[in-house]
């Protein structure tokens, strides 16, 4: 889970970094249709993956 955090992150700050060096209405299209949509749903499967580790831990304290 930290791996994807950790990678996330290098990958979002390269992407804001690119912004100096391409800034036109091709960037910006990406930008809305592939990069936001993005990290939309790779934050919301963060989430999801923290719930889940969560239960599975309980889980775990419960069995044994």
């Amino acid at each position: 889970m930290d791996d994807l955090h950790t990678a996330w992150q290098r990958l979002a700050r390269a992407w804001a970094e690119s912004e100096q060096k391409w800034n036109d209405p091709v960037r910006h299209d990406f930008d809305n249709n592939y990069w936001q949509p993005l990290a939309q749903e790779t934050q919301s499967t963060t989430k999801a993956m923290d719930r889940l580790a969560q239960v599975l831990a309980q889980v775990r304290r419960s069995v044994q």
